[in-house]
């Protein structure tokens, strides 16, 4: 039976580090910039700021830890992700609306 100090999960980033994060279901590079929360990050991708959860985000640089088991080998499958391209899209080109019919608000009448 595993010891329970080998369950737990490390999850820290330090400031700077190279990161890839989850924008949209695309893996992109950023950096991060602060720690905002116990698993909170404000990252910078693209010129911009993003607040991503620890679990939106894999480290690439050497110098930041991996969110890893602690007690097992690193793995280093992460690194082997596909950089995506960070070309802008013009989502509102590809914005889908809903066709269902919305029925008028019915207010409350007192007395």
């Amino acid at each position: 039976q595993p010891a329970k100090a080998s369950l737990i999960s490390r999850r820290d980033l330090d400031i700077g580090a190279s990161v890839k994060a989850d924008v949209r279901g695309k893996w992109v590079t950023g950096v991060v910039r602060e720690k905002v929360g116990l698993v909170m990050y404000k990252v910078e991708i693209d010129g911009r700021i993003s607040i991503k959860h620890i679990d939106q985000l894999i480290a690439t640089s050497p110098t930041s830890p991996k969110s890893e088991i602690i007690g097992e080998e690193e793995n280093d499958e992460w690194d082997e992700l596909p950089v995506t391209s960070t070309t802008p899209v013009d989502h509102a080109s590809t914005l889908r609306k809903s066709r269902r019919e919305r029925r008028p608000v019915e207010r409350y009448q007192a007395g």
